[in-house]
Order: C-alpha cells, then structure tokens, then sequence
C-alpha cells in the first residue's frame, strides 16, 4: 500500500478478515498499535495465536512476499506482540505470524495466504 491510501489497505484488511473467518480463525483484534509498530489483525487459529500482516497491491505493482514483508518489519510485530500478549486475557499454547497477500485489479481479485513466515 503506498502512503497516503489508507483506504485501499483498509479494504484489504477486510477482505483479508473475510477469508481468515472463512477458514474457521477466530478475530480477536485488528490495527492493533503500541509504541512499536502495529499488528495489522490478530485471529486465533484453534490455540494458535495468528498475526497477520496484510498487503494489498493492485495488479500493476504485484511485488512477491520477500520484496513485501522485510525481516524488520516481522521483528517490529513480534515487539509489538510482546506488549498485546502483557495485557491480554487470550489463551493460547503457540504463536505465528501469518501474511495476506491481496493482488486486485480490473475486476478479479486473489488472495494468497502465508502461514508461519517466520
């Protein structure tokens, strides 16, 4: 998502909660935010707690999920879920991070799930 269309990664965000639900995850939160970064949503996947970090691209600027998601990005999330994790009452046993990846444009859409990307 380029800066300053907040409302192209908004739509992402909720088609990317539409297909989590539709595998049976369970919202727990979304645009979670802290002094370290922000959780795009947060889902529990059985007992598994998921992160999910979701990126919408039009078709014209389709880049793969190395070029999107940078290893300090997926620290970013894990500082951030430290703090969520302090003061939430969600059980869990384990954690991942999951990635969304919504490519859209003239009229189709495909949505590619990563799970455990790191």
């Amino acid at each position: 998502m380029k800066s300053g269309n907040k409302g192209f990664g908004k739509h992402g965000e909720d088609l990317a909660k539409l297909h989590l639900e539709g595998l049976g995850y369970r919202f727990i939160a979304g645009n979670y935010r802290n002094r370290y970064g922000e959780i795009d949503l947060i889902f529990l996947d059985a007992d598994v707690l998921v992160l999910v970090e979701v990126k919408i691209r039009r078709k014209e600027e389709a880049v793969s999920l190395e070029e999107t998601i940078s290893l300090s990005k997926i620290k970013k999330i894990l500082k951030c879920a430290e703090i969520f994790i302090e003061g939430s009452v969600v059980e869990f046993k384990e954690m991942r991070i999951d990635a969304v990846l919504i490519l859209e444009g003239s009229g189709a859409q495909r949505i590619d799930h990563y799970k455990d990307i790191y």
